[in-house]
Parts: C-alpha cells; sequence; structure tokens
C-alpha cells in the first residue's frame, strides 16, 4: 500500500471510529467495522479503497436522532394544517400555550397504528410507537393495532399510520389495498373503503425516511390516504447512481465494476430490494432497500449489521 493510500485508509478510520465513539453509529462496534473489512481484504487494493469510500458515506440514524426525527414528524408535520387553520381564525394571533392546545386536542384524539408486514414483534413499527410513548408524546393507550380498533364505537377522529422507513413503497401499498382491515360492529371492511363512506375519519400516513420518488408515486396512487415524510432521500443519496455524490469525481463506472466482481465472487447482490442503492442504516436495523453488502451473510460473507428478518 503506497502512502497516499495509507493516509486514505488512517483517515476513514479515524472518521469511522469517532462516529462509533460518539454514538452515532450506535449498534456498531469497531470490531463489526473490521470484520466487515476483511471481506475486501483477499480482493485488490482498489476494492478495499472503494469500500471504505461507500462505509465514510454511510446515511447513519443514531436512536437519538431518530427520535428527534419523530417528534419533528409528529408534532410539527402531521397536524399542520389544523394548526394553520386555527392561526388563520385567530388572525395570526393564537398564543404559544393556546397552540400547545391545540396540538395536545389533535393528539388526544389520534390513534397511532404501526404498519406492520409479519405482525412480528421485532418489526421497526413497533419500536417506533414504543418510542411514541416512552417519550410521552402520545399515551400507551394511543398505541394500538388496526385489528383492535371497532370504528362503530370508536372515540378516535384520526388514525395514523406509523413506519420508520419507505424505500420503493411496496409494503404500503399493499397494506393500504389489501391489509388495511376494520372492524366496523361485526362488518369487516377496508380502511380505505371505511373512509369514502365516511369523510370525516382522518387517516395519516407517516414515515420517518423515504425515497422521494416512491413518495411522489404513493401520494398520487393511494387516494384518500395522505402521506407525511419528514426526510426524504433523494438520488444524490444513492450509492451508484450517476448523480451520486459518493465518489466525487471518481470513475463511477470503474468502480461499479470493480466492487461487482468482488461481491460476485462472494455470492453477494449488488443491489437491494427493486434494485435500489441507499446506503441507509437506522439504529441497529437495516432495509432491504439498502446495500445487500452491509446485511448479507454467506460462509464468505460477514454482514456490518445483520437484519432482524435476515437468517
Amino acid at each position: 500500500m503506497d502512502e497516499k493510500t495509507r493516509m486514505y485508509v488512517n483517515k476513514c478510520k479515524s472518521y469511522i471510529n469517532f462516529l462509533i465513539a460518539c454514538q452515532q453509529w450506535s449498534g456498531i462496534q469497531k470490531e463489526d467495522v473490521d470484520r466487515w473489512i476483511s471481506n475486501f481484504k483477499d480482493s485488490s487494493e482498489e476494492a478495499v479503497i472503494l469500500a471504505y469510500t461507500i462505509l465514510i458515506n454511510i446515511i447513519y440514524y443514531s436512536e437519538a436522532d431518530i427520535i428527534a426525527v419523530l417528534k419533528e414528524g409528529v408534532c410539527n408535520r402531521l397536524y399542520i394544517d389544523v394548526i394553520l387553520k386555527k392561526q388563520i381564525e385567530a388572525d395570526f394571533s393564537l398564543s404559544a400555550k393556546a397552540l400547545d392546545n391545540v396540538l395536545k386536542d389533535e393528539l388526544d384524539a389520534s390513534c397511532f397504528i404501526p404498519l406492520l408486514d409479519m405482525d412480528a414483534p421485532h418489526e421497526s413499527a413497533n419500536s417506533m410507537l414504543r418510542l411514541l410513548v416512552q417519550q410521552n408524546i402520545i399515551q400507551a393507550d394511543q398505541s394500538v393495532f388496526l385489528k383492535n380498533i371497532n370504528l362503530s364505537n370508536s372515540k378516535y377522529k384520526r388514525i395514523v399510520i406509523i413506519d420508520d422507513c419507505v424505500g420503493s413503497g411496496e409494503q404500503l401499498r399493499e397494506f393500504w389495498n389489501e391489509k388495511a382491515v376494520v372492524n366496523v360492529g361485526d362488518v369487516k371492511m377496508l380502511l380505505k373503503d371505511y373512509c369514502v363512506l365516511n369523510p370525516d375519519m382522518k387517516v395519516d400516513y407517516i414515515t420517518l425516511f423515504g425515497y422521494s420518488e416512491s413518495i411522489h408515486r404513493l401520494r398520487q396512487e393511494l387516494l384518500g390516504l395522505r402521506i407525511y415524510c419528514v426526510h426524504n432521500l433523494v438520488d444524490a443519496q444513492r450509492v451508484f447512481s450517476s448523480e451520486s455524490f459518493v465518489w466525487q469525481g471518481k470513475d463511477l463506472s470503474h468502480a461499479t465494476n470493480v466492487l461487482k466482481d468482488v461481491l460476485d465472487e462472494k455470492g453477494v447482490p449488488m443491489l437491494g430490494f427493486n434494485d435500489m442503492d441507499f446506503a441507509f442504516i437506522m439504529n441497529g436495523t437495516i432495509p432491504n432497500w439498502s446495500l445487500p453488502m452491509f446485511y448479507k451473510e454467506t460462509s464468505d460473507w460477514s454482514p456490518l449489521l445483520r437484519r432482524k428478518s435476515t437468517k
């Protein structure tokens, strides 16, 4: 390894150690990073450098980050239309305390449900609801499963579907169009059909993070569902996009070919679900539309972080 390369690798290591030490990379230890980098050690020196380049450009949200984004979404985004209407009616003369009371009233009239794929306790939407309760943003009895609500005698005026992140949007599409079944007395019906018959019932979906293109399509497709995304991910944050900020002038085509050769040899897919390529990780979890090189585990490949649903 020449001096220039050695200096670059050492700078990367120092930066990564800092992120781990200050808990910005909560859920990852130095040993995890070393083990992951070792996947590339029997490949070329260039592959190791490219691995470090991707690693230092990970979009990583710690638990503290997630709590902050969750509060931003629920307290400052979800009810903005109601608060704005109240302000207009009062000629923008409402005090901070009055606005807090408006927010409290709206929160009290809302129930929050997780967007689940498998009804499994480890699913990340359940974690979002636990954080909402633990941070005293909502009361414990406002955290419910959709199947436990009977809308014929419900005290709630708003149902809020909580999620952590959106990649392709397939999970939300399936949930809204097929799985979101509610009880109305003794009758079961899709929530979207109930909303058509009962327009006073507000149904919102809020995700902390989402790919902007998917969020745009979902808003066009899923009529009757108001969709909020706190932080949007864009094409420039995709690792192998032509707009990617990761390479900064380096030859993207060459870097892609070098990494693909390594991954193909190790039996690891290059791209995530629906051919997505984000280097995106949340505290202790990683979506399947992030790069598989971070979470795939084989006899020849050690993950940086295991997905809870990955065997």
